[in-house]
């Protein structure tokens, strides 16, 4: 990870507490030992329907939230909430 002293950018917000991890990114896209090319499948369930196509409603799906800058952080250091760590980091 790199670290950086200044953000800018736009803020999406998802008002729920206590986000699941398994939200973040479901366990089938957890297979790989890949770091990148997760960002795609974050948040899945709530960006794409049942056939796969975005779900309009989702805030990260609409503009301009889809160009957002997604920080997370309090992460247990595991290999599966790295690999959620990494997922938020390429979403873009």
């Amino acid at each position: 990870m790199k670290s950086f002293n200044k953000l800018s950018g736009i803020v999406a917000s998802l008002p729920q507490v206590n986000i699941d991890t398994d939200a973040i990114i479901p366990k089938q896209f957890l297979k790989t030992i890949e770091r990148t090319g997760l960002g795609k499948h974050l948040f899945h369930e709530k960006r794409y329907d049942k056939e796969n196509n975005l779900n309009d409603s989702f805030v990260l799906n609409k503009e301009p939230w889809n160009k957002s800058n997604i920080i997370e952080r309090n992460f247990r250091r595991n290999a599966r909430q790295i690999k959620k760590e990494f997922s938020c980091n390429s979403f873009f």
